[in-house]
């Protein structure tokens, strides 16, 4: 198991809407919410490779086709790889230093603190 894994477990993503509804008083959810990246995908597995949002999920009025757009599209499978790796990589290496931190701060030995909080058993730090 290296690095990473031991700090930062599967990535997934999601995209919710909201809006402020004035008849409640409150932030409802608009429509359901969009997996674009499940929690169970071991690898790269975008579950929609293209999220679209409508003027009407930003609570604007539709246009007239003449006048641009009522749709707008966004490619997901960029962001998916910066997530589900640099991104990943950079939460594991903060994750690290921070742990190291903690255990000069305990005055522990920091590598080997690491190498004992760590249950090979189970993947996770102890």
């Amino acid at each position: 198991m290296n690095l990473v894994s031991r700090f930062v477990g599967r990535i997934s993503m999601f995209v919710e809407m909201w809006r402020y509804d004035s008849t409640f008083g409150k932030m409802i959810q608009s429509g359901e919410r969009v997996i674009l990246l499940p929690p169970t995908s071991p690898t790269l597995q975008i579950a929609q490779p293209v999220i679209t949002f409508t003027r009407m999920d930003f609570g604007f009025e539709p246009r007239a086709p003449h006048e641009g757009p009522n749709e707008f599209h966004f490619p997901l499978a960029d962001l998916a790889v910066r997530v589900t790796g640099p991104a990943r990589v950079s939460v594991a290496y903060q994750r690290y230093l921070e742990r190291g931190k903690q255990r000069r701060r305990r005055g522990g030995n920091f590598r080997a603190g690491m190498d004992q909080d760590y249950n090979e058993a189970d993947g996770v730090m102890n």
